[in-house]
């Protein structure tokens, strides 16, 4: 019998797989899918190092997600690296009892686990900021479309590992464009509430970025 991973319910998994087509569209071909006790934690690596002298940030999203299963079941740790596209196939099929498909070894960005404890609250950034900060750097880095790989891929470096001014921590500019790019700043845009806020907390080398939708972790 193949191992699998059991949502608390069909709800779970119609967020999940809104979560991983959002996820497909912004290039994540892996999903890092942890299931620990009461919770599903599926990680995505939106922008990472194209290698070892990279200095690109690594960006990754993150929701948590309800587990089934009684206290002797959610005992059983999973933890595996799979694509993203053999997920949304199974959910597809089932939303809530999810076959783990072939695990998928040498992604790099997945031995990286962020903290999981210890995050100390530094400040936050409005999330209407955030949603500006991201629209006008899709909107660079699509200027330079057709000029190169080269070239494309140096501007999408600088546009994504830019600082966020007047941020309490080290956030780039990338961390907004995950974070639109995944859902997390509100289904619309342009319904955003001015006074929302995106909370950041620092803990070691990495920083996250919160909002009520789920997470963005940089390091």
């Amino acid at each position: 019998m193949n191992a699998s991973v059991t949502l608390a319910s069909h709800i779970d998994g119609a967020d999940l797989k809104v979560y991983l087509e959002r996820a497909e569209r912004l290039g994540c071909e892996h999903v890092h899918l942890i299931a620990m006790g009461p919770a599903v934690v599926p990680y995505v690596g939106v922008l990472t190092p194209a290698g070892l002298l990279d200095q690109a940030p690594t960006v990754l999203g993150v929701r948590v997600f309800a587990r089934a299963g009684d206290s002797v079941s959610q005992t059983e740790t999973v933890d595996t690296v799979v694509q993203v596209r053999a997920v949304l196939d199974r959910l597809a099929h089932d939303q809530q009892n999810i076959p783990l498909p072939i695990p998928q070894p040498g992604v790099p960005w997945a031995g990286v686990t962020p903290p999981q404890a210890d995050w100390q609250v530094v400040g936050s950034i409005p999330v209407s900021q955030l949603a500006t900060i991201a629209t006008a750097g899709i909107t660079e880095v699509a200027a330079a479309n057709g000029l190169g790989t080269n070239i494309v891929q140096t501007v999408r470096q600088e546009v994504w590992g830019r600082p966020i001014a007047d941020a309490p921590s080290r956030v780039p500019a990338g961390a907004a464009f995950a974070a639109l790019g995944l859902g997390f700043l509100g289904a619309e845009k342009h319904a955003l509430v001015n006074d929302e806020l995106a909370q950041v907390s620092i803990s070691g080398a990495w920083t996250r970025l919160s909002t009520e939708r789920g997470h963005i972790l940089v390091k």
